[in-house]
């Protein structure tokens, strides 16, 4: 619910888009989500939240000829078992946005705790449950937006954790939110407009290499498969990947930053080979060798079928 105070505001502009062919549907109804809104103050004028969202989304966009499938992210309410039974009936689903390790959680993987209490209490209500799958969050923009949350291999847990869950929905968090730099694909320059800040830590960063490795996530998901052993090349040679690694090392000299290091960089891994972490998922064991950026082998790992992540220290590049 960011950036507005009531639906009202944001009708207009979702009535624009449900109607289009490419806006996603389910069960016929055009699929609409939040960021926020279950805080205990989004009652628009309404005896509770719940009611609020009803009358002034739900009831409006039907009245209006437009009825949506509302599956929404109220991260800033309490995720508990009777979440859709009693706080929330009128949604017809929940959307996890944490889909990151907490920094009070030090080198850990991100946690289901939350998914499983959604999906446990989603379907005992017969509604559904939408999970997230990202790379990293990391924001850079002022004293009260910097930090960062691990990254390092956070998406290839998240793709195991999903297939193992088996959620309704899946949102890759996100296709182009350059703020938080999670963006999987393409970035539009209208955040550098009002934050100029999020230039600095995106311009010349491209994300697109996460493209060798989500279409084989994709048909593993709908194919209803539970482990990443069953992901397979989409390029038709025995194996496929991609290597990504953090611009600077965990310990570099931040001094001449007004803002100073990120709160959670303590947790950051200072691993690096070409561009760090590849995520390679073979159709039957390979050896894969690789490089370093002075061109010297430095690692050699034999990749079993599934999504495979190899580490190498950055302090091996000298």
């Amino acid at each position: 619910m960011t950036g507005f105070t009531d639906p009202s505001q944001f009708l207009p502009f979702l009535k624009s888009y449900v109607t289009n062919s490419a806006h996603f549907k389910y069960n016929e109804l055009p699929f609409v989500s939040t960021f926020n809104g279950g805080a205990s103050s989004y009652t628009f004028g309404q005896a509770s939240v719940n009611d609020g969202w009803k009358v002034k989304l739900s009831e409006a966009m039907s009245s209006g000829g437009n009825p949506v499938f509302f599956v929404p992210s109220f991260q800033d309410a309490p995720c508990t078992e009777d979440f859709f039974s009693k706080k929330f009936p009128n949604v017809d689903g929940a959307f996890n946005w944490d889909s990151w390790p907490h920094e009070a959680a030090g080198n850990a993987r991100v946690s289901t705790t939350d998914d499983n209490t959604y999906i446990k209490g989603a379907h005992s209500s017969k509604k559904t449950f939408m999970m997230g799958i990202s790379p990293l969050q990391f924001k850079h923009m002022d004293g009260g937006n910097n930090w960062y949350r691990r990254g390092a291999s956070n998406l290839e847990v998240r793709l195991s954790q999903v297939l193992d869950l088996q959620p309704d929905f899946v949102e890759f968090q996100t296709w182009n939110d350059a703020g938080e730099a999670h963006y999987m694909g393409n970035i539009w320059p209208e955040p550098s407009l009002t934050a100029p800040q999020v230039q600095t830590y995106t311009e010349k960063f491209d994300h697109s290499g996460y493209n060798q490795i989500l279409p084989a996530f994709i048909a593993a998901y709908k194919a209803g498969a539970t482990t990443t052993e069953t992901m397979h090349p989409t390029n038709g040679k025995k194996a496929q990947g991609t290597f990504w690694h953090h611009a600077l090392l965990k310990d570099a000299d931040c001094s001449a930053d007004p803002l100073g290091k990120p709160t959670g960089v303590e947790n950051v891994e200072d691993i690096v080979a070409v561009s760090n972490f590849p995520y390679l998922y073979t159709s039957s064991p390979a050896n894969i060798s690789r490089l370093s950026f002075s061109l010297h082998q430095v690692s050699q790992a034999t990749l079993l079928p599934s999504v495979s992540m190899v580490k190498q220290s950055e302090k091996s590049r000298s």
